[in-house]
């Protein structure tokens, strides 16, 4: 699997078969690059979140198929900040790629 780093401020313009988005613990009202993933999305973003589908907890990850509304990426993935390091999780990313 090829990785590549991006800070792009507009992540639905990012050219990836995947675009994994870090999201804090907890989630609140998508803001910055979650939030132009949300609008493209149709606000798919918000609803998962509401749901409790997306708890921004380390180590989740929750695929989110764009059906063609961010042209550029097949799938967003919403994973989970490690709260002490506010990093992204890549081991729940990755561990999701390989199934």
């Amino acid at each position: 699997m090829d990785v590549t780093k991006s800070r792009t401020a507009d992540t639905t313009r990012i050219r990836a078969d995947v675009v994994v988005i870090a999201v804090a613990d907890p989630p609140g009202t998508p803001t910055g690059p979650l939030a132009a993933v949300d609008a493209a999305l149709g606000g798919l973003v918000s609803s998962v979140i509401k749901d409790g589908e997306v708890t921004g907890k380390a180590g989740q990850v929750r695929v989110l198929h764009t059906r063609g509304d961010i042209p550029a990426a097949l799938e967003v993935h919403c994973s989970g900040l490690d709260a002490a390091k506010q990093k992204c999780d890549k081991r729940a990313t990755n561990r999701r790629q390989r199934k």
